[in-house]
């Protein structure tokens, strides 16, 4: 999605990129129900033959909400974030290219400071314009602090809202599939 922000230039790849982070979110999710109900339909199967569950998702459920920093938890956390890592990616490259300068203002800069005509320019529009161009020097700074902040605030906030959030879904989706399956036999 960010390269089609990129040919539209602007704004877009930071809100293409914004946007690739809500999809990813969205499809987490629904990566959450639809292995649930295959693991559940796979338990259900073999509770009627008799044979041992293949993965005790309740007891699971379980550990992740009495012990969410157990390494026997770790293989999951690494398995459904995984899918995050090309959205942050992306959400951080997109941020990145505000670092090589704010969109349009080079034009604005060029066509309000520096005429055509080198003998129409000032010393104050020369020094306005200079002074313009080389503030995003600070501008890229200042953005590149506030996406490492915004990053490390993501990391630490937000994916583990949706981690808390996944286990709520996760707990109410098992009963609801788990229900499902029972009424269907």
């Amino acid at each position: 999605m960010m390269r089609s922000g990129q040919s539209i230039g602007g704004w877009s790849p930071i809100i293409f990129a914004v946007i690739d982070v809500l999809i990813a979110t969205m499809l987490l999710f629904a990566m959450l129900l639809a292995s649930l109900a295959y693991v559940q339909v796979l338990n259900a199967e073999a509770l009627k033959t008799g044979a041992p569950l293949p993965f005790d998702v309740d007891s699971l459920l379980d550990l992740m909400r009495e012990e969410p920093a157990s390494p026997a938890l770790w293989w999951v956390y690494v398995t459904v974030f995984s899918t995050f890592l090309p959205s942050m990616v992306n959400l951080i490259l997109g941020g990145l290219s505000i670092l090589r300068g704010l969109p349009g203002l080079g034009r604005f800069a060029a066509h309000h400071f520096f005429p055509e005509d080198p003998r129409n320019l000032t010393g104050v529009k020369r020094f306005g314009g200079s002074l313009l161009l080389t503030g995003q020097f600070a501008v890229a700074v200042t953005g590149a602090l506030l996406l490492a902040l915004l990053a490390l605030n993501f990391g630490l906030q937000f994916l583990g809202l949706v981690g808390i959030n996944l286990l709520s879904v996760a707990e109410q989706a098992n009963d609801w599939i788990m229900q499902s399956i029972t009424q269907a036999d």
